[in-house]
């Protein structure tokens, strides 16, 4: 190791605040902003489409009038929307990493050349499913001081939050915000680029014309269906007749993409949300400590996602169109309050 003006980096604090710039680099901070401010264009991008489509339900009577099947067609640019939650998911795993590396550089008084010799599989911000994973990394990085590595335990996979009388596995522990922006991040960049796709159920139940009779339970499109189905969003089985007719009071959309664990296709919006809120926290934490970034924290009750799958929905008016319904651009929000800075 090399004597370096920053050889000393840290010694005899036990909770130190670190200044952005100065006692660490600051691209991490310019980073998350950028994350930020793509994912307002990404939200406007979306509302901007969903705005500019009339749902229109349309009618397939089969087998004699036995069989009606009632269709929606919703086709927005998914394979462009991939492409800009993969530029989102790529700048949070980033800015981690860039974070961490100049930790390693600091605290080891190392030059760049000697950390590349050192670590040849190169210097990533760690992500460890287990307790033994972790302890292996704090030994590989023994010259990083306690306090900054207490700080990225803290975010590791395997400290996440267990569910109520269930052991976690590594693939729950995939479907944690910062895990699940990585490992889509990794997906996009070195296999194939994101899958998105956009799913659409019937919100409300239907109303239809009386003075049949149905044979078997109607199916429908449910939120668990898969969104590249080409199930209807609701199928009537009835005796011969010729024509039903349906009123479809609300239909609910969600903008979801394939993840990398069993859950196959996870909402795509919330789960960039949790990733940017997450990555906020973890960024600060390791600036300024626990207590610091619950200072400088997100109020997430202010700017929580909705509850259910949905982030859009249309609702039938008295006219006869549908109101489009909108989440808010949380991620503008949170840029003009200053809860996200660039240094």
């Amino acid at each position: 190791m090399t004597d370096s003006p920053e050889k000393n980096w840290l010694q005899n604090q036990d909770s130190p605040q670190l200044q952005p710039g100065r006692d660490l680099t600051e691209f991490p901070l310019q980073r998350l902003r950028w994350a930020f401010t793509k994912a307002s264009s990404f939200h406007e991008a979306q509302v901007a489409w969903f705005q500019g489509y009339t749902p229109e339900i349309n009618y397939v009577s089969k087998s004699s009038g036995t069989i009606h099947e009632f269709s929606l067609s919703i086709r927005p640019p998914v394979d462009e929307w991939a492409l800009l939650a993969g530029e989102i998911f790529n700048q949070l795993s980033s800015a981690k990493d860039n974070l961490f590396r100049d930790i390693v550089r600091r605290a080891s008084g190392w030059s760049d050349e000697e950390t590349r010799n050192n670590f040849r599989g190169g210097v990533y911000w760690p992500s460890c499913f287990t307790e033994k994973q972790w302890k292996s990394a704090v030994k590989k990085y023994s010259f990083i001081p306690k306090v900054i590595m207490d700080r990225i335990e803290l975010f590791q996979p395997f400290r996440d939050l267990r569910p109520s009388g269930k052991t976690p596995d590594e693939e729950w522990m995939k479907a944690g915000a910062s895990t699940w922006a990585r490992l889509l991040n990794n997906q996009d960049k070195h296999d194939e680029p994101m899958r998105v796709a956009v799913h659409h159920y019937l919100g409300s139940p239907i109303i239809t014309q009386t003075g049949f009779t149905v044979r078997n339970k109607p199916r429908q499109r449910w939120d668990y269906t898969d969104p590249q189905s080409n199930e209807p969003l609701l199928t009537i089985y009835s005796e011969p007749i010729e024509d039903i007719r349906i009123t479809v009071p609300a239909i609910d959309v969600v903008v979801t993409a394939k993840g990398p664990s069993k859950l196959k296709w996870d909402p795509l919006n919330s789960g960039l949300w949790s990733a940017l809120l997450e990555s906020q926290l973890v960024i600060n934490t390791v600036y300024y400590g626990r207590e610091g970034a619950r200072e400088l924290g997100i109020p997430i009750m202010e700017y929580a996602p909705p509850t259910s799958w949905t982030d859009y929905k249309y609702v039938l008016q008295p006219d006869g169109g549908y109101n489009l319904i909108t989440p808010g651009n949380y991620a503008q929000e949170v840029l003009n309050k200053g809860f996200v800075r660039s240094t």
